[in-house]
């Protein structure tokens, strides 16, 4: 596989145009397929098997005229009136919205059986039939509803739009949350690497597979039922992935640049090294999220798909799109002090030309000073030497230097395939010493014809830096760091488990519930219509339960529905029963329930229960308690069900990839240790700001919430993937720095030494995109956001940087144990590939 992932950067970087445009045909395919024939989103909370679905079933096939996308739109009078002496004036909206493309039907309160008029007057609404979600209606279509509407307006009626009718104005005023998290992005990888081009490239590659994903969930919404919250939660997770990515790419080809490879062997190194932890972590965020098709239910699975769609684009675009614009971008990916550096060389010496860029599908390497078949340069008499060609077994675009002709002596021989750059020889003083390549502040010690050996060219007689325990890794203020964690093991663990413990406790109390349009910003139009119902008719008229009766054809009903419609008014709980409903075959019929509470109380879903259970099975017939109350109690109660299982098959599903990936049971077992705890501080967090209220009103929320039973499930499947991201990439290099140092310590240091700015830039880059989302006025959109945003702050700092290296510690070589019986039918998975050999010392006499 690392063959494979570095002749694939080394193809994108050479073919960069090509792979570009492909890219670019396919997401404006897609995007064109989608416009054409993509599906609506629908918010599907139907429980397979359950009484709610089996009673919606009921329905679909024997009231066929039924429609699924029901609006509403809400008149009051102004104080001191009553809506009935404006009855022409809201009869005539009625009449005018009937005719907007896509209604069905629009019937007038007054044409209701009963009237939908409240007691007092002041209140009434009537409801509106759809042919397709109105989520995909237009500021344009919400324009031709205002306008049919005006009659009543212009009579001095407040109006709004409840239900289906409301989402249209929903739809058209989401604040553009990706254009804020993109801009501060590229802010953040600016001052990282000091390059627009640099930080340029991981955002037009998170954009392009962004869009890819989006259309492709459109094209399979056509079908399948895809949620509301489908697209923006694979926006949200996968610009956050693809920009991290990204990043990991960008810095690592600037890494194996000032190394010493050429631009095109500096893709392929880097797909090759990061482009596998970008594989194995990826990989673990899609087994997370389809693991939701554990819940059973076809509103989380389609979740699921949404996120997964989104990394595996992410993915996809980090391994060929991001080494094509490496490729394109040449120098410019450097740091511009450096550039101009590189460019300029060294007052006072001679500058041959630079040699050519490659060919795209050229035979020749990059020629920079100290790469490919360069010749070197001296200041003596006979300044010129050449340089041999390729080493053996190496192929163009694959690192390799070239060693200076001593000044006036003629002839120079070739550096070893792999090494840092060339050294001057002895009397020559313009040859270019490449300095070690790391990556410090987005800024690479590079080199050019006639530039000043770097500061970590070695001098004669002495060694390279090895990239592995390079000095930089080793004794930066990381690794003290991780040094001084690994000295304190018991204290610092301890410590850190009790913080996230605390932030836990808060999950002990954790209320699950629905949320509905009574939850929204009272700027929003679906939000007052709800209060008005509420005010007008009861908070029950918000979510009436639906009672559906089947009987054999030929029977005569009557008396069967009298008395039910009877029981069920004397049931504690119900404000009101509306007549029976008979389908034409009279095989059928539905009864309305109204509670006296509101759909989110309590109380309404002891009422559930009790009919259910006490009610329904007294009534001489077949029957189903339904209606979107009854589906939410089912909903939450087979996500309540399912959701353990679902962690323990993430947890076990990811502890096997990294035990695989790590040769290393205990590496698995601590991952996943370390992750639920995050996660659950996670939990706790959502409890404290959404339910409890700590700081709600910063993120435009006004109430105490309860927490829907699917957001912990999609929370604990994203966190958990995504904290395999640093996982990965951490305890990649720390195994790197075991495998050649023997010694755990030593190797967390170097390990956090060597990632710890790049996760940490990475982190908060991630938590900078999740937290422009919190401007969604979706509360579902803001508690995810929160969520795991919090998550990934608490997973690259407390975990990463204090319980990683403190439990190593302690394990010392014990961390890498696994069972033989289990190496043996373990598949091997080498994150690190084949690591670069321990460099030898420079000849004084070259």
């Amino acid at each position: 596989m690392h063959a494979f992932l570095a002749r694939l950067g080394r193809t994108c970087a050479r073919h960069h145009w090509v792979v570009i445009v492909s890219w670019l045909v396919l997401v404006v395919g897609l995007a064109l397929g989608n416009a054409r024939w993509g599906g609506d989103y629908v918010n599907n909370y139907t429980v397979p098997g359950s009484q709610s679905a089996q009673g919606t079933q009921v329905i679909a096939d024997e009231f066929p005229g039924q429609s699924t996308f029901v609006g509403q739109l809400v008149f009051q009078a102004p104080p001191g009136t009553l809506v009935t002496s404006q009855q022409a004036a809201i009869d005539q909206s009625f009449a005018n919205t009937a005719a907007l493309p896509h209604v069905v039907s629009a019937v007038s309160p007054f044409a209701m059986s009963p009237p939908t008029v409240s007691a007092d007057g002041t209140i009434a609404y009537g409801n509106v039939d759809y042919d397709i979600s109105t989520d995909t209606l237009g500021y344009s279509y919400l324009q031709q509803l205002d306008q049919a509407v005006a009659p009543a307006r212009a009579a001095g009626l407040t109006v709004d739009y409840g239900a289906a009718s409301g989402q249209i104005d929903k739809g058209t005023n989401d604040i553009p949350s990706e254009i804020v998290g993109i801009v501060v992005a590229f802010v953040l990888l600016f001052l990282i690497f000091f390059s627009f081009v640099a930080a340029l490239i991981p955002l037009v590659a998170a954009v392009f597979s962004v869009l890819g994903a989006l259309s492709i969930i459109g094209l399979l919404a056509a079908l399948w039922n895809f949620p509301t919250t489908g697209p923006t939660l694979a926006t949200l997770l996968g610009l956050g992935v693809a920009i991290d990515y990204g990043l990991f790419q960008v810095a690592r080809h600037r890494e194996d640049l000032g190394a010493g490879n050429d631009y095109v062997g500096a893709a392929g190194s880097a797909n090759n090294h990061s482009g596998m932890a970008i594989l194995v972590a990826g990989t673990t965020v899609i087994i997370a999220m389809l693991g939701l098709f554990i819940a059973g239910l076809p509103f989380i699975s389609a979740l699921g798909v949404s996120a997964a769609l989104g990394v595996a684009m992410t993915m996809l675009a980090a391994l060929t799109l991001i080494p094509a614009f490496l490729g394109l971008s040449g120098r410019t990916v450097r740091a511009m002090r450096r550039h101009r550096k590189a460019a300029g060389g060294t007052p006072g010496v001679a500058v041959p030309p630079a040699p050519p860029h490659p060919r795209p599908g050229g035979d020749e390497p990059d020629l920079e000073a100290g790469h490919g078949s360069a010749p070197g340069y001296g200041t003596g008499p006979t300044n010129r030497g050449q340089g041999s060609g390729y080493p053996a077994g190496r192929e163009p675009g694959d690192t390799f230097g070239t060693g200076a002709g001593p000044g006036g002596t003629g002839s120079g021989e070739a550096g070893p395939g792999g090494s840092y750059g060339t050294a001057a020889g002895p009397g020559g003083t313009g040859g270019g010493g490449a300095g070690p390549g790391d990556w410090h502040g987005g800024e690479a010690q590079e080199s050019g014809f006639g530039a000043r050996p770097g500061p970590g060219s070695p001098a004669a007689g002495e060694a390279r830096p090895d990239p592995i325990t390079h000095p930089a890794h080793e004794h930066g203020a990381f690794a003290r760091w991780g040094r001084y964690v690994s000295k304190h093991p018991w204290p610092w663990a301890a410590a850190a488990v009790a913080v996230l413990l605390v932030i836990t406790i808060p999950l002990i109390w954790i209320d699950f519930g629905q949320l509905d349009p009574g939850t929204d910003p009272t700027s929003d139009t679906d939000r007052r219509a709800y209060d008005l119902i509420a005010e007008g008719f009861g908070p029950g008229a918000n979510g009436p339960l639906t009672v559906v009766l089947t009987f054999p054809a030929g029977t005569d009903p009557t008396t069967l529905l009298t008395s039910t419609q009877l029981t069920l008014e004397q049931q504690p709980g119900v404000a009101s029963v509306t007549p029976p409903l008979v389908n034409p075959q009279v095989t059928a019929a539905i009864i309305n329930v109204i509670p006296t509470t509101g759909p989110r109380d309590s109380a309404t879903n002891d009422l559930v229960h009790h009919l259910r259970d006490d009610v329904l099975p007294t009534i001489p017939a077949t029957s189903y308690l339904t209606g979107q109350t009854a589906s939410y109690d089912d909903f939450t109660a087979r996500t309540v069900e399912r959701l353990p299982w679902l962690i323990l098959a993430v947890v076990v599903l990811s502890l096997l990839l990294l035990t695989t990936a790590f040769r290393s049971l205990v590496i698995g077992i601590q991952a996943a240790l370390m992750n639920l705890l995050s996660v659950g501080a996670a939990y706790g967090v959502i409890v404290a700001v959404f339910q409890w209220g700590w700081g709600a009103s910063l993120i435009g929320v006004d109430m105490s919430l309860s927490i829907p039973a699917y957001v912990p499930m999609i929370m604990f499947a994203v966190v958990f993937g995504l904290s395999m991201d640093y996982e990965v990439f951490l305890m990649s290099r720390v195994h790197e720095a075991y495998v050649r140092t023997h010694d755990t310590r030593r190797s967390v240091a170097l390990g956090i030494g060597a990632t710890a700015r790049v996760i940490t830039t990475a982190a908060l880059i991630m938590i900078v995109v999740f937290i422009s989302f919190v401007a969604d006025p979706d509360p579902t959109i803001k508690m995810l956001a929160v969520g795991m945003a919090v998550s990934v702050l608490l997973d690259a700092s407390i975990v990463r940087m204090i319980l990683v290296p403190a439990i190593l510690a302690l394990l010392g070589d014990r961390a890498w144990w696994i069972p033989r019986w289990l190496d043996r039918i373990l598949p091997r998975l080498d994150i690190e590939g084949e690591l670069p050999p321990k460099p030898e010392l420079q000849d004084a006499h070259r």
